[in-house]
């Protein structure tokens, strides 16, 4: 049986959007004002270098994304070295997302933290780009409109939020053990506190083994207009992937649909579809999921449930 890696990264796991109130432990929350992101005017449209623009570029492609909540996703593709496998030598597409705080300077520059800045040329189709690396000149970009929809729900949803509030359940299978617990602050983050904390009272769970280098504290979440969900983690490791639609019933829910295109920025864990229900009350996000899960050590799948709360993180 293949290994698991839990909380954010299960294979075609539903996530479920609910209420900040009426918590496992009797505690509700009130998360921060949602004012408008920082960046929400530039935010659902981004750039993507034409290949061929630039002969010195060094990569296969190149996007920019407005997260719109104070951030830019840099996003790269090239070649790696060829490596060996099973006797055969095969060259990959290496796909890399960066995330970087951003600041306007001036109407159409944007100054990204320890990285540069680019500057998008208003009524052409050049992008002016000084971020090092290669990224550095006045390229031939592609405007590219986001197919997600303006409204309340979007307005709402597309930012940066901080998990404040973690429940987590194992139960099931042949396990001998059931585990329930509810995680605050900075504990909620932290998936080497929780991992180790399950280990210690589930047996054959593997929990810490399992989670990997991801076995850190969750940094923040960003969902963005241009289509992206983004998972950013302490020790610098980045898990991405897309949404594919977001609807609004008009009672402030919908459906947001998210997709972990590529294996080269992903995992095996974070590969399919997932599908999102979304729900805001009381100014913060609670994403939830059930799933059951096969395991090493277990002959039959057991339950796992976690739900994170999250607050708004500007």
């Amino acid at each position: 049986m293949k290994k698991i890696l839990l909380l954010m990264s299960l294979v075609a796991l539903p996530f479920v959007f609910t209420s900040c109130g009426d918590d496992n432990d009797g505690e509700g929350f009130v998360g921060k004002a949602l004012s408008d992101p920082t960046l929400k005017a530039a935010a659902d449209e981004y750039w993507g270098i034409v290949k061929g623009s630039n002969p010195g570029l060094g990569y296969d492609e190149v996007q920019l994304k407005i997260t719109e909540d104070g951030f830019v996703e840099v996003r790269t593709v090239g070649s790696a070295e060829s490596v060996q496998t099973r006797g055969l030598k095969a060259v990959a597409n290496v796909e890399t997302i960066e995330v970087f705080e951003a600041t306007k300077d001036g109407e159409n520059t944007y100054v990204l933290k320890g990285k540069g800045s680019f500057t998008v040329n208003p009524g052409t189709n050049k992008l002016t780009l000084n971020l090092g690396e290669g990224l550095v000149g006045d390229f031939v970009a592609e405007v590219i409109k986001s197919n997600l929809p303006l409204n309340d729900l979007s307005n709402k949803v597309f930012r940066t939020w901080n998990i404040i509030q973690t429940n987590i359940a194992v139960k099931g299978g042949d396990l001998k053990d059931t585990y329930s617990k509810n995680f605050q602050n900075a504990n909620a983050r932290n998936l080497e506190f929780i991992a180790n904390d399950i280990d210690r009272n589930v047996s054959n769970v593997n929990m810490l083994e399992n989670l990997g280098e991801r076995a850190t504290s969750i940094k923040d979440v960003t969902l963005s207009r241009t289509g992206s969900i983004i998972i950013r983690y302490e020790n610098g490791l980045i898990d991405a992937g897309g949404i594919q639609g977001i609807s609004d019933k008009g009672n402030n829910t919908g459906d947001v649909y998210v997709y972990w295109p590529n294996e080269f920025y992903s995992n095996e864990y974070l590969s399919g579809d997932l599908g999102v229900t979304a729900t805001i009350e009381s100014n913060c996000l609670r994403l939830a999921f059930t799933s059951e899960v096969e395991a090493e050590g277990v002959s039959k799948p057991y339950d796992v449930t976690v739900e994170f709360t999250m607050e708004w993180a500007n």
